[in-house]
């Protein structure tokens, strides 16, 4: 058992809505720099939890702990100032602005510097440019900051977006299926920045496509039916049983 102690704690969470139980005692960490990965067939419950854990939907039960702070009742802008950032299944950047602008706005959210102003003394501001520059740089894209986010790639896109919630240097990342309408070679580059970037920053991942997933993960949920089933590593999780019966079908993962 690791002596370190957690960037998440979540603890005994459950969520229904009305007869629907999306979500079931579910209890799970994720470690410093750790890439924790959250798998499951759909519908077991995987971006009810993420939701819960950005603080856009609330829990019936339970706890969910930032650095040993109880955050629990805190709503999504709060929580993203404390540092948990999340990105979304469908893209969702400003087409009509820059790369920069749009990392940049990023940026000012979480700063408190939100103003009625007009763009330009924002764009002017050298703290938030810099911030923002960096974050692009982490995700290889700091070349196209001039462009057009309407004019980038869905491979651009999803880096972007990785961008902006990497602003500020933040505790947790929830990532809800970052290859999500990506080709191979889309998906092999983002596994590559995200592998680049492991270790600077805790991950909880939501993915789909299992090679990435686990070429990626430090250990491994598999939820069911919105309940966890088994907590391991990568070799441990191709190998339960359990985890073959209710969700790879009987047939082994093949290794990475």
């Amino acid at each position: 058992m690791s002596l370190e102690k957690p960037v998440l704690s979540v603890q005994n969470v459950s969520k229904s809505f009305g007869g629907v139980q999306a979500n079931r005692d579910v209890s799970l960490d994720v470690l410093p720099g750790e890439v924790h990965a959250l798998i499951g067939p759909n519908g077991a419950g995987k971006t009810t939890l993420i939701s819960m854990l950005a603080g856009e939907v609330t829990p019936n039960d339970g706890a969910i702990y930032l650095d040993g702070h109880d955050v629990t009742g805190l709503n999504a802008p709060q929580r993203a100032k404390r540092g948990i950032r999340r990105s979304f299944q469908i893209t969702s950047v400003f087409a009509e602005l820059t790369v920069l602008e749009n990392a940049t706005l990023a940026c000012q959210a979480l700063s408190g510097r939100a103003t009625y102003r007009t763009w330009r003394p924002i764009a002017a501001d050298r703290q938030l440019r810099d911030s923002s520059l960096a974050a692009l740089d982490k995700v290889g894209i700091a070349a196209l900051a001039d462009r057009p986010a309407a004019a980038l790639s869905h491979g651009e896109k999803r880096h972007l977006e990785l961008a902006m919630a990497l602003v500020g240097e933040p505790r947790l990342l929830l990532l809800d299926e970052p290859f999500a309408g990506m080709g191979a070679d889309e998906t092999s580059e983002m596994v590559e920045r995200l592998r680049k970037i492991k270790g600077t920053t805790a991950m909880l991942l939501i993915e789909h496509d299992l090679d990435a997933v686990f070429s990626l993960a430090d250990r491994l949920t598999v939820l069911v039916l919105g309940t966890p089933v088994a907590t391991g590593d990568p070799d441990s999780i191709r190998s339960n049983a359990e985890v073959h019966a209710a969700y790879f079908g009987k047939k082994p993962v093949t290794p990475c």
